[in-house]
């Protein structure tokens, strides 16, 4: 029983912390491509390419995240 619970604590954690490294790769890229685009004038497409999809990524491992430990938002509707 313990084995089990430590794996679900092990996977929570690894869901955050992959989350968290590709929220901080977002970031990271997001400033370098300002910092390009407005000081040097250089422009790479494939930076905001990468930001989103490092972003898109960080929004499912939360949910991921949140869901196991169950701090998602329920809606009830009655009708």
């Amino acid at each position: 029983m313990s084995n089990d619970i430590l794996k679900k604590i092990r996977a929570i954690e690894f869901e955050a912390l992959l989350g968290s490294i590709t929220i901080s790769i977002t970031v990271i890229l997001v400033i370098v491509n300002v910092f390009l685009r407005y000081f040097l004038g250089i422009q790479y497409s494939w930076i905001e390419e990468v930001s989103v999809g490092c972003f898109i990524w960080t929004v499912y491992l939360g949910a991921t995240a949140s869901y196991r430990k169950r701090g998602l938002i329920g809606v009830d509707a009655v009708t």
